[in-house]
């Protein structure tokens, strides 16, 4: 639960109201930031080895901040 506060204060709103369809993509981004949150296990430096196109979390919200 600590992990979904942390990232509900990172992009600054709960995950209920992220997983309201405002944009076809904001479900599956929300999932996948739960997905990470909830899997720390997940190595991201082997992520972006296999596939160089992945983003961060963080680069995903740098990307999309107009959105």
């Amino acid at each position: 639960m600590k992990e979904l506060l942390l990232l509900s204060s990172t992009i600054g709103t709960g995950m209920s109201s992220v997983r309201e369809p405002q944009l076809p993509s904001t479900q599956e981004l929300a999932y996948m930031a739960w997905f990470y949150v909830m899997h720390p296990e997940h190595d991201m430096k082997q992520t972006l080895k296999l596939n160089p196109r992945a983003r961060t979390f963080d680069q995903q919200l740098a990307d999309n901040k107009d959105l």
